[in-house]
């Protein structure tokens, strides 16, 4: 399987969810000293906010993220060492029922001719609770994951203030083998500090 798996919020297709985003950005546009803002449909704005979004976190690949996590996991490291596990041979690793957390910082702005309002910037704080994927390691590089579930869910805030609870984007099962470009994801190795 070589296509990558991408974030969107579109996904959320809920209307309650776009009207508040509309309604955050109504209130920072009002602290922006744009206070003739309030008018504005909040669905209008949580529409093209929502859209805006999805261009702005459209190039995020969900399995790269998951993989890079996976290479700095204590539990991986000691894989990369060819003295317990020959650089020749692919040796698997299950993972356990886990979740990996990440933050998007999506920016929108609110144009209207030429007046354009400051960035208003989104903490979007996606997880993935992950369960039975299997990991393909070879020579120090996670070199492909396979099987398992996901279920990604983003929450939101602005300023602060919280806008969406969590809410699932996707639910998913890997059912055949996601490959990292070759050489693989290659699994950072701590050194152990040395006592003297």
């Amino acid at each position: 399987m070589a296509e990558s798996f991408r974030v969107s919020v579109v996904d959320l297709d809920d209307k309650d969810t776009v009207d508040q985003l509309g309604s955050a950005i109504k209130e920072a546009l009002a602290e922006q000293g744009k206070g003739k803002w309030v008018g504005t449909s909040s669905a209008w704005l949580g529409v093209k906010a929502t859209e805006a979004i999805d261009d702005a976190i459209g190039g995020i690949d969900l399995f790269e993220l998951f993989g890079m996590a996976w290479t700095n996991a204590a539990a991986i490291q000691e894989r990369a060492d060819p003295a317990k596990y020959p650089p020749d041979k692919p040796n698997y690793v299950k993972l356990g029922k886990h979740t990996i957390n990440f933050d998007v910082r999506p920016k929108v702005m609110v144009s209207v001719g030429p007046w354009s309002s400051q960035p208003i910037e989104f903490v979007m704080a996606l997880s993935a609770v992950i369960n039975a994927m299997e990991l393909k390691i070879r020579a120090g590089h996670i070199e492909a994951i396979s099987g398992g579930k996901c279920d990604l869910g983003v929450s939101m805030k602005l300023g602060g203030k919280e806008v969406m609870k969590r809410k699932t984007l996707k639910s998913f099962e890997l059912d055949a083998e996601h490959r990292f470009k070759e050489p693989g994801l290659s699994i950072t190795v701590r050194k152990v500090p040395v006592a003297s």
